[in-house]
């Protein structure tokens, strides 16, 4: 016999309003993936050199036509949001 378990599914201001009531850690580093609640991992020195190195070709390729912001919120939809959030709320 399987246990079935059922899941709820977040909106973006759903996310957003728990994060502004205190629900989550100050130092929690999460986002909304397709509604559901992630734990990002740490970011390390490899990833952090990765990110400058492409911030700097994006903004010397496309900085005259474009903007670029990086590891900054997103609303992709409805039920996504990749960002720290901790961002959201300082």
């Amino acid at each position: 016999m399987s246990l079935q378990v059922a899941k709820h599914f977040f909106t973006v201001r759903e996310f957003e309003r728990m994060g502004e009531a205190g629900i989550f850690r100050e130092d929690a580093r999460l986002e909304l993936i397709e509604g559901e609640i992630v734990e990002m991992s740490p970011i390390g020195s490899l990833h952090a050199s990765c990110v400058k190195r492409l911030n700097r070709f994006l903004n010397l390729a496309v900085s005259d036509i474009s903007i670029i912001s990086i590891q900054n919120p997103i609303e992709l939809d409805d039920f996504t949001q990749p960002q720290p959030m901790w961002r959201c709320f300082d």
